[in-house]
């Protein structure tokens, strides 16, 4: 099944937010389905800008790791019909 993932679900498996428990929960039992992670390519802006100024841009290493894991296991998809489709479907 693919789950599309947006840029505030992926930032929270990396930076600690309320619900950030219960999201990597879902996510585990998602990978546990071998269900296939999806995000438009937008997320990869977001995450990345996002990451930078919440994270302590003076310490570059750590923030790319950041984004490295946010993204981990996710495939980019392009903003598509199909893109749109899977993520109106998911709360």
């Amino acid at each position: 099944m693919l789950v599309y993932v947006d840029s505030s679900a992926l930032i929270k498996r990396v930076i600690s937010e309320p619900g950030s428990d219960a999201l990597i929960a879902a996510l585990d039992e998602h990978v546990a389905a071998d269900d296939t992670f999806v995000a438009s390519s937008l997320a990869w802006i977001e995450i990345s800008r996002t990451t930078r100024m919440r994270l302590d841009a003076d310490d570059p290493d750590q923030v790319n790791e950041a984004i490295e894991v946010a993204l981990s296991g996710v495939a980019e998809r392009p903003m598509t019909g199909e893109v749109v489709s899977v993520s109106s479907q998911h709360p």
